[in-house]
């Protein structure tokens, strides 16, 4: 724990620092959230406490990354709450995936991987009217900022889905006083809003701040420049996107809008940098005071150094740190070069490292240069023998080459896993991942154009159990598609690696590190073997080998899979929870990284602050029993 106890004592003197910069600020961050959640709660609004930064019963998350998460349940229907409105200030953490803020972290004024988002939400009570008057009375009449630097932006359509523009929020601007020169419209990628692929959706509304004072700025509006900026998202969900990636009208409309509390508090102080706060200040007093460096200056063109990005990348790593650690997650062990703080406690930490891990960073950092130059790629051959050499599993290296700013060539990657495979005489069951691998966009493609339904593949959670055993049902469904050794055909005949699409499966496909189903695919004249099952989009792709007769698209097959196989992966699945629990009750505290389940056997890849000694090892393996 003497990492994080270096934490605790930089947070107790950066508290110290910070009582003595708010008495400084006209608008301290405390007061800054006080005063929306107080706005909100006035109006009815349910103040709900943020959640975790941890997505406890979220699988898709690493983090919660928006205010919205802790609500997604109520979006989606599956849930209900009490309240039909609320306001929160949730903590949010962005470093992976589609909202990643990591690389300009420290390089710009208001990217953070660790923030604050002030939200209201309404579950089917007002909408887009009281929405937007909502947040301009709160932003010009509460916080006071002058009307003439706001700009609004709106969903301008797309005809391509066949979505007019929301006129009605253009409309509602106009009547608030917004002059038509500064409500300006935008497409999909600024103005409309999806939970993800499939889900709730919906256009938005954007109010942005100009920080200089300009005439007229509304051609800066969504540029990316830091001197016009985005402060608050509100999100009017009425849509349901489809399986088959068509819009739908939702029966209940939904408001969600979040606004950075760092970017509001810049602002509000009039300030260009959100670290130019009582949320960073002290931070910096703190490691000026640890690293006996010169202080914080503030710049960014002119930081030769680089000392300041320093700073800037430390201040935001430590509010990160600190905040995942009070939830319950570990960090990953980062040097802190640049600032050169002595940490020699941290060697206590290294035996809890992947085994090979400080192998593959030395990999990496010998040949950084070299990358750099290249594309800043962490070559396909490089990533395997990471892989194969050290140990590490991929998402590990996407994480590694992240942390240097690199990105890893995931098509060379699996070229070079394929053609390790295929040297170990499985030729023929290498050749179809290879296959699925890089074909994946194409048949998606294809399968779209087609009109081809999403497979109902709920059929896999079906089981009867009676007298201490589990059947799993066949299914009788349709063929609606064949590929033959890669070929779209009508009819497969002969030898072979075909792919199956069908209306319905019972096939389990690979998910959440346990392995997927094999088993038969039968009609009254033909018998395809199925070695592996792939999730294409929702397209379940059933790849094996036909043993007997011929296999026709709208053939009526049953689906059968082997029960001993999946009876493994449900054992040691169940397994690996029970040992992550046990794991977490005898170190007091501990975080999975990853786990891979398998017929025969399962890995479960923890983190934790206690050595996994031999004491631990039997009292682990006792409370599992």
């Amino acid at each position: 724990m003497l990492w994080s106890g270096k934490l605790i004592r930089m947070a107790a003197l950066a508290s110290r620092v910070r009582a003595c910069c708010r008495r400084r600020l006209h608008w301290p961050s405390r007061k800054v959230r006080n005063t929306f959640i107080e706005y909100f709660k006035d109006l009815g609004h349910h103040h709900v406490r943020s959640s975790p930064v941890i997505p406890w019963n979220d699988p898709t998350l690493a983090f919660v990354n928006a205010g919205m998460n802790q609500f997604k349940g109520v979006f989606l229907g599956e849930t209900q709450r009490e309240y039909a409105r609320a306001t929160s200030s949730q903590k949010c953490i962005r470093v992976g995936g589609t909202h990643n803020d990591l690389a300009q972290v420290g390089t710009d004024t208001f990217h953070h991987t660790f923030f604050e988002m002030l939200g209201s939400w309404s579950f089917a009570d007002y909408f887009k009217k009281e929405a937007c008057s909502m947040a301009w009375k709160l932003l010009t009449e509460v916080y006071k900022l002058p009307p003439n630097r706001l700009y609004i932006t709106y969903f301008g359509g797309d005809d391509a889905l066949g979505l007019e523009a929301d006129k009605e929020v253009e409309e509602i601007w106009r009547s608030i006083g917004v002059p038509s020169n500064r409500i300006i419209p935008f497409g999909m990628k600024d103005n409309f809003w999806e939970m993800g692929m499939f889900g709730p959706c919906g256009p938005c509304t954007e109010i942005h701040y100009d920080r200089r004072g300009y005439p007229l700025a509304s051609h800066r509006v969504n540029l990316g420049v830091e001197d016009v900026i985005e402060l608050w998202n509100i999100v009017f969900i009425q849509y349901e996107r489809l399986k088959d990636c068509s819009l739908q009208s939702l029966g209940t409309h939904y408001v969600d809008t979040g606004m950075g509390l760092e970017r509001l508090t810049a602002t509000l102080n009039g300030k260009t940098s959100n670290y130019d706060t009582d949320l960073f200040i002290p931070i910096f007093s703190a490691i000026a005071k640890a690293s006996g460096k010169p202080a914080y200056t503030g710049r960014f063109t002119d930081d030769v150094q680089c000392l300041d990005t320093a700073y800037r990348i430390l201040a935001d790593h430590v509010r990160m740190l600190t905040v995942a650690l009070a939830d319950g997650m570990f960090p990953e062990d980062r040097a802190w070069k640049d600032l050169l703080l002595k940490r020699p406690e941290l060697k206590n930490v290294s035996d809890l490292q992947t085994p090979g891990l400080m192998d593959g960073i030395q990999e990496i950092t010998g040949n950084l240069d070299e990358w750099k130059n290249c594309g800043s790629r962490l070559p396909g051959h490089m990533a395997f023998k990471l892989y194969d050499t050290y140990g590490l599993h991929y998402d590990l290296i996407e994480e590694l080459a992240e942390i240097y700013n690199l990105s890893v060539d995931q098509q060379g990657f699996y070229l070079a896993l394929t053609e390790a495979r295929l040297r170990t005489k499985m030729a023929g069951q290498q050749k179809l991942e290879r296959d699925q691998i890089f074909n994946k966009e194409k048949l998606f493609s294809d399968l779209k154009t087609s009109n081809i339904p999403i497979t109902d593949d709920s059929f896999k959670y079906q089981y009867e159990y009676s007298n201490g055993n589990y059947e799993f049902m066949p299914v009788k469904t349709k063929v609606l598609l064949i590929f033959h050794d890669g070929k779209q055909v009508e009819k497969s005949v002969g030898e072979g690696i075909i792919g199956v699409i069908l209306e319905a499966t019972n096939f389990y496909h690979e998910a959440g590190g346990q392995e997927g189903d094999i088993g038969r695919l039968c009609t009254s004249s033909s018998k395809i073997s199925i070695t592996h099952v792939d999730n294409v989009n929702g397209y379940i792709v059933h790849w094996g080998v036909l043993e007997e007769g011929e296999l026709c698209v709208g053939d009526m097959v049953t689906t059968t899979i082997c029960e001993t196989r999946r009876m493994g992966c449900m054992q040691n699945h169940s397994a690996s929870h029970l040992l992550n629990s046990a794991i977490r009750a005898i170190t007091g505290l501990s975080c999975q990284k990853s786990s891979h389940v398998s017929p025969d056997h399962f890995y479960l890849q923890v983190r934790t602050y206690q050595a996994l000694d031999h004491t631990v090892i039997r009292k682990t393996e006792d409370l599992v029993k």
